[in-house]
């Protein structure tokens, strides 16, 4: 796999588990690029507003670190995506090989298969031999607090990108899928309007970590199999979600009943 190095440098720090990608970006806008910010002394990484315990414990990391050598062990690195299914769903789970399953649902529950309610699901997991982690307050599609939606119901994502547990979420994820195959389970057959997709899977897109969605029927569909169905259809919501993307990173429709003020002084 060919990397020209400021990427290869950007891959090798995303992966010292002292930096996010708040961090990551202040090293860019500091150093200039990223193979600068890999490169720098300690006193120049001590100038960028970084904790001193950090900067020490990424010079001791980067001395034992090879980039290249890690850049191989991740060229593997994949995510699977799925939603709850009736058909054999821990032989879905087999199919693709997977030890983790991630629950990433605002409200894991469901009147019509209350099987795949948090608890009976994660009972039903452990005992066919998967790990079981609920992640659904962190990077669930529907967060709880009004500040961020937009008067129309619609999620901002934006918003949601940079909250902290967002962000730490997302960087237990990108050390969990070194060790495990991980899927991240959602409420949606289809990927392509959902924010497994369109939030989680854009950011860890950023990491290069590369989007497999396991569809209901079995089957494996990449991420750019998904851009490339997208893209024979005059009009799809990818198509839309690339309109809107413009203007503004939300959930494509609207979540709410009714439409919420952003602040609570508007009541």
């Amino acid at each position: 796999m060919f990397l020209d190095q400021e990427r290869l440098a950007k891959i090798s720090l995303a992966h010292f588990s002292g930096f996010g990608s708040r961090r990551l970006r202040l090293l860019k806008r500091v150093c200039g690029s990223y193979i600068a910010a890999w490169q720098a002394k300690r006193n120049e990484l001590l100038q960028t507003g970084l904790p001193e315990s950090i900067v020490d414990a990424f010079v001791v990391w980067r001395k034992e670190c090879r980039p290249t050598e890690l850049i191989e062990r991740l060229d593997a690195a994949h995510i699977f995506v799925l939603f709850p299914s009736d058909e054999g769903f821990p032989d879905l789970l087999r199919r693709s090989r997977i030890d983790v399953v991630v629950d990433i649902r605002s409200k894991p529950s469901s009147q019509v298969v209350p099987h795949f309610d948090r608890k009976p699901l994660e009972n039903s997991l452990k005992m066919n031999g998967f790990k079981y982690l609920y992640f659904g307050k962190e990077i669930g599609g529907k967060p709880d607090s009004k500040d961020f939606y937009d008067a129309d119901g619609h999620v901002l994502y934006s918003l949601i990108a940079k909250s902290a547990p967002f962000i730490q979420a997302i960087e237990r994820l990108l050390k969990g899928i070194h060790e495990y195959r991980v899927a991240l389970l959602c409420g949606e057959e289809n990927p392509s309007n959902c924010h497994r997709r369109l939030l989680v899977g854009k950011v860890l897109g950023n990491y290069d970590v590369n989007l497999q969605h396991i569809r209901g029927n079995g089957r494996v569909q990449s991420e750019q199999e998904l851009l490339d169905e997208g893209r024979e259809k005059d009009e799809t919501q990818l198509g839309r979600f690339k309109t809107e993307e413009i203007k503004e990173w939300k959930s494509t429709q609207s979540v709410l009943p009714r439409k919420v003020p952003r602040h609570s002084s508007e009541h």
